[in-house]
């Protein structure tokens, strides 16, 4: 081989290399307002940046494949799967996909707000979706309120072979807990509840834990 062909070889080389490096760091990157690819074990998804709350936090639009079905669906959230790292979640929650209808249930005297009522939504949206789970979504209070004397009336002791308890409420710690069946969202304030809530929906879909 002489050496201007050796040379040709080296600079080609060369270039290669860093045509692959620079392909490598621009598909693993987050992207503004961006996309990048979350994995958790075989599966990988995309989550793409697309808004903001009305708090001003970020909004995702996340790709996802549910069951044989190879038409990809989207779910829009208000987290993304990678904030839910180290989430405490405990064992039997996937058990409440079994249940025929579900509520989510707070404590009307709880002083919660309308941002608890967020996370309730989120997870209605999800739970009682045609593509998803397909499951009816309730809202109860977990006891009588006096200002609201006909709203349901549903709590831990409510959960049946059939009928599904997520209850939404404040707490020492920040963790999704199963007690006998009945789950309880728990957050140290109200926006750990909607974390929480996009965090069960990610790990009902697969995506964490």
């Amino acid at each position: 081989m002489d050496q201007e062909k050796f040379v040709k070889i080296v600079i080609y080389g060369g270039i290669i290399v860093i045509l692959a490096f620079i392909f490598t760091i621009f598909f693993t990157q987050k992207l503004t307002p961006g996309t990048y690819q979350y994995v958790h074990g075989m599966d990988t998804f995309d989550v793409q940046q697309v808004g903001t709350t009305e708090e001003g936090g970020i909004t995702y639009k996340i790709k996802i494949f549910v069951g044989n079905d190879a038409s990809p669906k989207y779910i829009y959230t208000r987290h993304e799967p990678q904030e839910m790292e180290g989430l405490k979640i405990a064992n039997g929650i996937k058990e409440i996909l079994n249940k025929k209808e579900i509520y989510t249930v707070i404590n009307p005297n709880e002083g919660l707000t309308g941002r608890t009522v967020i996370a309730a939504l989120e997870i209605d949206k999800f739970i009682d979706n045609a593509y998803l789970f397909q499951i009816p979504v309730k809202s109860a209070f977990t006891e009588k309120d006096e200002n609201n004397p006909d709203y349901p009336v549903m709590n831990c002791e409510s959960v049946t072979e059939d009928i599904g308890i997520i209850w939404l409420t404040l707490g020492e710690e920040t963790i999704i807990k199963n007690e006998e069946g009945c789950i309880i969202i728990q957050g140290q304030t109200e926006d750990d509840i909607i974390k929480l809530s996009d965090g069960l929906i990610f790990y009902l879909l697969g995506m964490i834990g």
